[in-house]
């Protein structure tokens, strides 16, 4: 199977099924964008985000949220706590451009690859094959690789 990634406002060329997960496009697979996908369980029993886009911004940590040991401080998981419990999905909750020292997954201390992994890829997958749209796309998905 070929897929082609287009600009949005771009013609399709390829007489295939045109896929956007835009979460402000308005169209039927919209439930797979990051920002609309929810609630997702969190690794602690019982505690969801309502967005994924939030559980994974909100699981970095700033310089300004370590404690004297460069752990998480106390008002880091307030402010984690507050961001998976918001609706409204935040792409940069401390501002563009902003980097984060690690982010924070199962009591461990994840760089940007690890995290990338064990965080984003992980949980997206986990929660998106209960979408929607995803069984509307089962039929054109050959291979997923794990």
């Amino acid at each position: 199977m070929t897929v082609h990634v287009l600009p949005v406002r771009a013609h399709n060329l390829y007489s295939c099924p045109e896929v956007s997960t835009v979460s402000n496009y308005g169209g039927i697979y919209t439930d797979l964008s990051p920002f609309v996908l929810g609630p997702v369980q969190t690794y602690e029993v019982e505690v969801y985000a309502q967005r994924f886009e939030n559980l994974w911004q909100y699981s970095k940590v700033y310089k300004e949220h370590l404690d004297v040991d460069g752990n998480p401080s106390v008002e880091w998981f307030a402010w984690r706590a507050r961001g998976w419990a918001d609706m409204r999905a935040h792409r940069y909750p401390m501002g563009r451009g902003r980097k984060p020292e690690y982010s924070w997954w199962e009591e461990e201390k994840l760089g940007y690859i690890d995290a990338r992994k064990q965080i984003y890829a992980k949980v997206y997958a986990e929660h998106v094959v209960k979408t929607s749209s995803y069984y509307l796309l089962k039929p054109y998905i050959l291979l997923v690789v794990r």
